[in-house]
């Protein structure tokens, strides 16, 4: 790692989590066991076009829920990991698969479960 604006050009993907990333963290419950988030219009505007530009942009989450599903096929994300216990495992798992060096992903997180994946990619946000 070097010098942040390199760094950041030289991304060959970017894996996130969903609550508290994308949302402010609050879930309500629904009563047919969903729940509802609040998402940010530019959030979902950024990923689309960092798609359109061919960047790989991975969901790994501990939410659950056809909204979430919904919300994240809209936007255009085909690899969508949800109700994800252990994401170390999965990013593992998708670097595996992808053929991905770890140094060259950015993973944005903000809690506990997290940590691990932040420790393993080159720019953890």
């Amino acid at each position: 790692m070097g010098n942040f604006k390199e760094d950041i050009a030289g991304i060959e993907a970017i894996v996130m989590d969903v609550d508290g990333v994308f949302t402010d963290g609050g879930i309500t419950p629904l009563p047919d066991g969903d729940f509802l988030r609040t998402y940010n219009a530019k959030d979902g505007y950024a990923v689309t076009y960092a798609i359109s530009r061919g960047l790989p942009i991975i969901i790994i989450t501990g939410g659950r829920g056809e909204i979430i599903q919904r919300r994240f096929r809209y936007l255009g994300i085909t690899e969508l990991h949800i109700n994800c216990a252990d994401k170390i495992s999965k990013l593992n798992d998708i670097i595996s698969r992808h053929g991905f060096d770890p140094e060259k992903m950015l993973f944005m997180g903000d809690d506990i479960p997290d940590l691990d994946c932040m420790r393993t990619v080159g720019i953890p946000v």
